[in-house]
Order: C-alpha cells, then sequence, then structure tokens
C-alpha cells in the first residue's frame, strides 16, 4: 500500500506485495478484503473480496491489484491480504486505512 493511510472515498487502493520462497509451479490462492476495522476480530464478512489462484513462475510472486472502495464511506478500514500455499501453509499481512471525505 501507499505510505499513506489516508485515502479519499469513492477511491482505489493500489497493493503490491511479495511472496518468497515460492515454490515454482505450484498453485497459490491469494485473498484480499477489505473489513470495517471493529468488525476485524469478530470474524464478519469483508466489505470488499477478490481472491484468485496463481501458479508461481519463479520463487519469487510479484502481484499488483487495485481494490475499488467506491461503496465506503468515510471510516476506519483493515486490508488484509492472505497467501495459501500449496500445502496448506497461510502468510496474512493487514494494514488499517483511513477513508476521508473530499
Amino acid at each position: 500500500l501507499a505510505p499513506s493511510a489516508l485515502f479519499r472515498e469513492r477511491s482505489n487502493v493500489e497493493i503490491y506485495y511479495e511472496v518468497r520462497g515460492a515454490r515454482t509451479g505450484a498453485a497459490y490462492r491469494h485473498q484480499i478484503a477489505v473489513l470495517r476495522a471493529e468488525d476485524e476480530a469478530s470474524g464478519k464478512r469483508p466489505l470488499v473480496a477478490l481472491s484468485f489462484d496463481e501458479l508461481a513462475a519463479e520463487p519469487v510472486i510479484r502481484s499488483r491489484r487495485v481494490v475499488r472502495l467506491d461503496r465506503l464511506k468515510r471510516g476506519t478500514y483493515v486490508v488484509e491480504v492472505r497467501v495459501t500455499g500449496p500445502n496448506g501453509p497461510v502468510q496474512v499481512r493487514r494494514r488499517t486505512i483511513q477513508l476521508v471525505g473530499d
């Protein structure tokens, strides 16, 4: 994510992440979710979610995604990136962001 945690309402968030130590040719499941900060621990469904499978072309997977926040109102949210390896190991990273008005 960008160095700043502030984003304007109706904007997009560009996400870049790397997965190191990937097994070439193995399938990895990527899941990106946006939750209200207060819902993070409760297990509630994400407000925005996307997922995809990708075969590792090399030991480092480099991924760029754009997440649309155009339906979210001002407030504090958590962006979560979850990558599941071919044998089930999961890596999760979270970042808190703030949506502000125009």
